[in-house]
């Protein structure tokens, strides 16, 4: 678990936020159409995904998960962080 705190903290909180509160605004897209960065509480909506999309969506981002042009900030991590750092954030 402090190996997945220190890894979020490095590559996640700067747009999910230090303490998982996302975003202002996460759910009105601005002016690019982008959605900004959800929360990862109870608040937010990724808790509802298995654990396996959440990863892939870490890994090869929103937008390859999503497909149909959908257009995302979230980019995948896949030369970032290894599967098992990934994991450890997620955990």
């Amino acid at each position: 678990m402090a190996d997945g705190r220190q890894i979020y903290a490095d590559q996640c909180a700067a747009c999910h936020g230090v303490d998982l509160e996302g975003q202002p605004e996460w759910r009105r897209p601005p002016p690019s159409g982008r959605l900004p960065a959800p929360p990862h509480d109870e608040s937010g909506h990724t808790w509802h995904h298995p654990d396996e999309l959440l990863f892939r969506i870490v890994k090869e981002s929103t937008a390859s998960i999503v497909g149909g042009g959908y257009e995302s900030d979230m980019p995948g991590f896949a030369g970032v962080m290894s599967d098992a750092e990934i994991r450890a954030v997620l955990d």
